[in-house]
């Protein structure tokens, strides 16, 4: 059985390249990005994976970096303080 290649979601890493029954494959994001979905999918005997792959969403860094004490600019992956 296989399940086909999940892919690699925007500004993710997948991790293991075995898309058969059983493996699993888990998902990470870049720093300054947050993972929405599930970690790890599993391979099932329908042949089709235990979860969707997730996506990994630009974390608000202006919400969780104290010390910015003009205007916090939210941008992706990153953030910038402006006068």
């Amino acid at each position: 059985v296989d399940c086909g290649n999940p892919e690699t979601p925007a500004n993710g890493v997948k991790e293991d390249s075995t898309f058969t029954l059983n493996n699993t494959v888990q998902f990470k994001c870049q720093p300054d990005y947050k993972l929405a979905g599930f970690a790890v999918i599993t391979c099932m005997s329908s042949g089709r994976w235990s979860g969707e792959r997730p996506s990994c969403l630009d974390a608000d860094e202006c919400s969780q970096t104290p010390g910015c004490e003009q205007t916090c600019v939210n941008t992706p992956g990153s953030y910038r303080c402006t006068c």
